[in-house]
């Protein structure tokens, strides 16, 4: 009948530090980003730190390369107009 209550979780295993780790440091808010290192900072075995750090970097490096396959959006469109401009002062 009493409330039960869940044994209290390791910072190194809270929702930020999971989010991180399955959708990339990225999908995090600023606020989410402070609390993420500052959990980091708590979490006692040092190898289990590094462990998070490395494997939340290696899923954004591949977001990022995933991402930057394609040369689309605002910067990709300066740059063709760019291009353009160059290939026709130079060949005009």
């Amino acid at each position: 009948m009493g409330q039960e209550v869940s044994p209290p979780k390791s910072v190194c295993s809270s929702e930020i530090v999971l989010k991180a780790r399955t959708e990339g440091y990225r999908s995090l808010t600023l606020g989410e980003k402070i609390q993420f290192t500052l959990d980091l900072r708590k979490c006692e075995p040092a190898e289990l730190k590094k462990a998070i750090k490395k494997e939340v970097n290696q899923k954004q490096l591949k977001s990022d390369a995933q991402a930057g396959e394609t040369f689309v959006g605002k910067t990709s469109s300066f740059a063709y107009c760019v291009i353009a401009i160059i290939v026709y002062w130079t060949f005009a």
